[in-house]
């Protein structure tokens, strides 16, 4: 029961974790800093 519940976590960290990479992969290579910096001079 405690392994499945790891398991699913496992599973649900994995998918935030590849939803997050396709919302940031047009700026993929900068990292959180530049990217801040990058946003506010375009707004």
């Amino acid at each position: 029961m405690f392994k499945q519940a790891n398991a699913e976590f496992a599973m649900m960290d994995l998918r935030c974790f590849i939803f997050l990479q396709r919302n940031v992969q047009p700026g993929s290579q900068l990292n959180g800093g530049e990217m801040q910096n990058s946003t506010q001079q375009y707004y």
